[in-house]
């Protein structure tokens, strides 16, 4: 038997594992369950968790011992958000769980996974069997006040969150000996790791329990060596740890012992217990299976952002009237150009059958686009010549769909990958389609690359060169809209009045998308003094006033925003009537925060490379402490709006805190081009904004120095992790907007409106 009919044969005996649940439908009441939790802040530490604690191990625990399920319909007991979750951080630990349980009642306490056509049937029999048993003791309890009053946190020295120590009253922890609080801390950041659109689709979740089976089956050959998850294996180990006697029974059938699940270890540096467990296991994989660990969409998104500030209150009694503006979500999807993308992993291993006599002294591959983005080059480190040459190059990528997939082409050089003097030696396609049509979302193969015309390689004799690479898939889902303003010419005003009875000008924005077709016309005037500009929108409904601080000689970095009135979308009126009042009101809560925030934050970045930025935060009860639903910068007009975001409102919101500032501040800063409605030709990009995305590692500070020195690939980074200039130059044909590269050079304008000779 030859090496690749072992690790097939490896896999194999993976996939044929006794698991006994259903692992996606358990992984889907996990994510579900998280997601919940996440409403619900206060569940993550302070006296809601310790009431939780102690409804769990007085309530929940003895309930569960003593009817087991509802004898009437024979389906599974549910219990309440605050004790499902408290039982499911201890499950997590399944020995500590199995000896807790044996302490208590002699037994593990468990119930199957619920079908979820029968959940609420068994959720309404559950409650009416707590209240007959506990009268004094609700099923559930009220933890919405934690919206307004989350737990308190401090940042931690590594930038995450931590919530401040707390005590357990003594009659809550003389039971149950494992720390609840504790697990609980460990566990609150995980959400945030599994929460990308992605993970929720079945196709995902699939391929996950697949490569759950490998992990568990690294064990029955492993020499306790200490194996990390990535997060795609993590979470159905965890749901697989929600059947608490079903995982003690597999485990014990597949391993003869349970396996634990050591959280306690969070250090990722160099050298550390979790980084070096990393490393093992990626090699003991590709030893076992000979594919790479690696997985796109399943790996350490970096610490969790800091949380938004609480939902505004309205303070100004002319808005008393609570006049609600109603955004209408649905429609502007049928005026504006979808996107969807995909996250890849790419990892070029190594090449074969090089003909070494007639190429030049190194090799390096090269990775084009097939479609859009013609201009992206990205080349790989270069190597030594040889007939088995090998880079071990890993690439994290984001592309919209439509780029259809990669070209990867091999050159040989003598003057270095830059020269236009490399040779091509041949190229291969690597399409999307391929990826996706795979059951596991990933492949490892060799592709052979094209002979072409060369010569030097066609005798019959000579194997074609090939290409061993390693690639994974996330499904596509729905990226964020992307926009630009620029200036409309006077002519394109076609007749409206440029100045209004109190002479105040009027100044027009024309807004285009990523593809530079014109979606927005905006014509704005507004209203102040020295020190503030107020705007009135729909019809009065809502009033933004973008306010100066006198004292601050560089306001305009962070100006302040007071945003008064109500914008809404239309209510869900489906919602059980008890949720249908702080729908109503929390699809009205917006805030304007300056900067880049939560999920648009920049490690490490400077106040001077924050300047400009806006975050838009949405307060909706999925996310009562705020979700970023928009970024812009006011100097440079770009627009990202995500898509259950209004993107009229971004829009009018951008452009006239834009107008704001320049009014406010003169013209120390640069303002974006004109262009004539009449005259201009929408037509797509060269470079296709936002075809292509190198993401960056996680934790990544942000390093002017560093992202010069990759200046060809500025273009390809999140383009709110550009130098503000370089994007402006990047995006307008205007001298007077130049690269940081060029703005040191020639002491141009900084994005803070000083120059260089002024650092």
């Amino acid at each position: 038997m030859d090496e690749e009919q072992v690790l097939v044969g490896n896999w194999k005996a993976a996939q044929a594992l006794p698991i006994s649940i259903d692992l996606i439908a358990a992984a889907k009441q996990e994510l579900d369950l998280l997601a919940q939790v996440d409403r619900h802040p206060c569940l993550y530490g302070g006296p809601v968790l310790l009431r939780a604690i102690e409804r769990y191990e007085n309530f929940w625990l003895p309930l569960l011992d003593s009817e087991g399920k509802v004898a009437e319909e024979g389906l599974p007991l549910i219990p309440p958000l605050d004790c499902d979750w408290v039982w499911h951080c201890h499950r997590l630990n399944p020995v500590q769980y199995a000896k807790d349980c044996d302490k208590l009642y002699g037994r593990i306490l468990d119930t199957p996974v619920v079908n979820p056509a029968d959940r609420e049937t068994a959720t309404d029999a559950t409650r009416t069997l707590w209240e007959s048993k506990f009268q004094d003791e609700p099923y559930e309890v009220d933890i919405s006040e934690a919206r307004d009053a989350p737990v308190v946190q401090k940042q931690d020295c590594d930038g995450g969150n931590e919530a401040l120590p707390t005590v357990i009253p003594s009659n809550v922890a003389n039971r149950i000996t494992y720390n609840l609080v504790d697990a609980v801390s460990r566990q609150k950041s995980f959400y945030y790791q599994v929460s990308q659109p992605h993970v929720v689709q079945n196709q995902f979740l699939q391929s996950a329990a697949q490569r759950y089976k490998g992990f568990l089956y690294l064990f029955t050959r492993n020499n306790g060596t200490f194996l990390v998850p990535t997060y795609d294996v993590d979470i159905m180990w965890h749901a697989h740890q929600r059947s608490a006697t079903a995982y003690s029974r597999d485990c014990i059938s597949i391993l003869k012992w349970v396996l634990e699940h050591d959280d306690t270890d969070s250090g990722r540096g160099e050298g550390q217990k979790l980084n070096t467990g990393f490393k093992d296991t990626c090699k003991l994989w590709e030893n076992t299976y000979g594919t790479i660990y690696v997985k796109a969409g399943a790996m350490y998104r970096g610490d969790q952002p800091l949380l938004a500030q609480p939902p505004p209150v309205l303070e100004d009694p002319d808005f008393t009237n609570r006049k609600l503006v109603c955004l209408e979500q649905q429609q502007q999807h049928s005026y504006l150009t979808e996107r969807r993308t995909v996250q890849v992993c790419l990892v070029l291993i190594g090449a074969r059958n090089v003909p070494t006599r007639q190429t030049e002294p190194t090799l390096f591959v090269r990775l084009k686009v097939l479609n859009k983005c013609k201009s992206f080059e990205l080349d790989t480190y270069e190597v030594p010549t040889s007939s088995d040459p090998v880079w071990r190059r890993v690439f994290m990528m984001r592309f919209e769909v439509g780029t259809e997939g990669l070209i990867l082409q091999l050159h040989s050089s003598r003057m270095g990958m830059f020269s236009s003097g490399s040779k091509l030696l041949g190229e291969a396609k690597l399409t999307w389609a391929t990826l996706l049509a795979s059951p596991s979302l990933s492949i490892r193969t060799w592709l052979p690359l094209s002979k072409r015309n060369f010569t030097f390689i066609s005798s019959s004799a000579q194997a074609p060169i090939e290409l061993d690479i390693s690639a994974s898939v996330t499904p596509p889902v729905m990226a964020p809209y992307l926009l630009r303003a620029v200036k409309a010419q006077d002519n394109d005003l076609h007749g409206s009045l440029q100045k209004t009875q109190e002479n105040r000008p009027l100044t027009s924005r024309i807004v285009l998308d990523h593809a530079d077709r014109e979606i927005f016309f905006v014509q704005a005037q507004s209203a102040g003094n020295a020190n503030a500009r107020q705007w009135a929108l729909y019809d009065g409904g809502v009033q933004l006033t973008v306010v100066k601080i006198s004292q601050d000689d560089q306001w305009h970095l962070r100006p302040e925003f007071k945003l008064q009135g109500y914008l809404g979308f239309p209510v869900n009126f489906s919602l059980p009537f008890f949720c249908l009042f702080y729908e109503l009101e929390s699809y009205k809560q917006v805030r304007l925060l300056a900067g880049r925030k939560l999920d648009y934050e920049v490690k490490g970045a400077t106040v001077e490379e924050e300047a400009g930025f806006v975050t838009v935060i949405r307060y909706t009860l999925d996310y009562p402490l705020g979700k970023s639903t928009a970024l812009f910068n006011t100097r440079s007009g770009a627009m990202e709006v995500t898509a259950e975001e209004s993107v009229p409102l971004v829009v009018l919101l951008s452009t006239i805190i834009s107008i704001s500032v320049v009014d406010m501040l003169g013209t120390t800063i640069p303002s974006p081009p004109k262009i004539s409605r009449t005259n201009f030709k929408g037509k797509p990009n060269r470079n296709e904004w936002g075809s292509v995305v190198m993401e960056r590692a996680a934790n990544e500070k942000s390093d002017l120095a560093q992202k010069l020195a990759n200046y060809n690939l500025l273009n390809y980074q999140f383009w709110w992790d550009m130098p503000f200039l370089y994007w402006c130059a990047s995006f307008y044909s205007n001298p007077l907007i130049l690269s940081y590269r060029q703005a040191y050079e020639q002491g141009a304008l900084l994005g803070d409106g000083r120059t260089a000779t002024e650092m």
